[in-house]
């Protein structure tokens, strides 16, 4: 099947299943209700690095590292059926510019959402680093005054993913403990983009991109578990690039205070360029993290670990390791405080590009 069929069969097909979905006629039960919410962050960072030339020398900053708002509808028709819709407004630049939009339909049959938001992929995985306590430590905000030096693997998750392009998912209802999602992205470019040419940017980002997520939530007694599978695959626009086909698998078990996770993601060349294979060839990028936390009530303590790797032709790997510590406290609704302290290793390809960095970071938040 070519690819132009494909796009056509799958645009098709959530077209006539979301008219199955929806018996006519549909009326609503009463008025969509509309909510908003939001949360805005300040953090302090404090940093010692070997390479200080991408912080300006400066060992302190000062940063909005978070701030935006949701705005929110939801109705119910008569016959039981589900919908909604979601703005999300980023203000991190100092303006108000639109990041995520989505309408979805919901009821027994599962859950279909239409528009601008994260796949199947970038939703359903998890991994050490979810558990990170105070600033979120190796999946926080460290490249913000750490200098990774272009390093190719520097974080967890699927950094291939679809992320907001606009794209068709659905997610069947949980059975069993066992939840499937699959997305489809037409373009990773198309963000919101209206008026599409047959490629939105030429020969950039990737089309009839697949996400597909699978994951299982159960508790036994005191016991939970959540185990996850996420899949990301697409083919380069640009024919000298690489296709995107990554996967990461992650674990994570709750038992009375205390939870731990794991997660492991392995990416091949996915992206590589034409040109960076002229200079090096980039294969065998992957992941590891694990993390330990303990919840007290308002207070949570955690430990983690994250190790990545990329093979470099013609070089030594690229190695980026974090030890992370954390520790937030929720002071009073909407209201939280918390710290953070990062230990970092970065080795560049055998290259003078390598840093160790250590990282202080203090923040509070509000969330409403």
């Amino acid at each position: 099947m070519n690819t132009t069929m494909k796009r056509v069969l799958l645009g098709t097909t959530a077209v006539v299943g979301l008219g199955l979905l929806i018996p006519a006629p549909v009326f609503a039960a009463e008025p969509m209700a509309f909510s908003i919410n939001g949360n805005i962050h300040v953090e302090a960072f404090f940093v010692n690095q070997d390479d200080e030339v991408a912080s300006g020398g400066r060992s302190h900053h000062l940063e909005m590292d978070g701030a935006g708002f949701n705005l929110v509808a939801r109705g119910e028709a008569d016959n039981g059926l589900v919908y909604g819709a979601k703005i999300e407004l980023d203000t991190n630049t100092g303006t108000v510019g639109i990041d995520e939009r989505v309408m979805w339909f919901s009821g027994g049959w599962g859950r279909l959402e239409l528009g601008n938001d994260d796949g199947a992929e970038g939703v359903m995985g998890n991994h050490g680093g979810d558990l990170n306590s105070g600033a979120g430590g190796y999946d926080g905000g460290a490249s913000s005054v750490v200098d990774f030096n272009s390093a190719t693997v520097t974080g967890p998750g699927l950094s291939d993913s679809s992320g907001d392009a606009t794209k068709i998912t659905y997610f069947t209802p949980r059975v069993n403990g066992i939840q499937v999602g699959v997305s489809y992205t037409p373009d990773t470019t198309a963000d919101g983009t209206s008026g599409l040419a047959a490629n939105v940017t030429a020969d950039a980002g990737v089309q009839d991109h697949i996400g597909l997520g699978i994951n299982f939530v159960q508790s036994f007694d005191d016991v939970g578990i959540r185990l996850s599978y996420v899949l990301s695959h697409g083919d380069a626009e640009n024919n000298d690039t690489r296709d995107t086909n990554s996967y990461a698998v992650g674990a994570q078990v709750d038992f009375g205070n205390i939870s731990v996770a794991a997660g492991y993601g392995d990416a091949g060349d996915s992206g590589e360029t034409a040109a960076a294979r002229l200079l090096r060839v980039i294969d065998d990028q992957q992941w590891a993290d694990f993390t330990v936390r303990y919840k007290d009530g308002p207070m949570t303590v955690s430990a983690g670990y994250f190790s990545g790797s990329a093979s470099v032709a013609g070089a030594a790997d690229d190695d980026v390791d974090f030890f992370s510590v954390g520790a937030g406290y929720a002071v009073a609704p909407g209201l939280s405080i918390y710290a953070g302290f990062d230990v970092i290793d970065i080795n560049r390809d055998g290259t003078g590009n390598d840093n160790d960095a250590t990282l202080l970071t203090i923040g509070t938040a509000m969330s409403f």
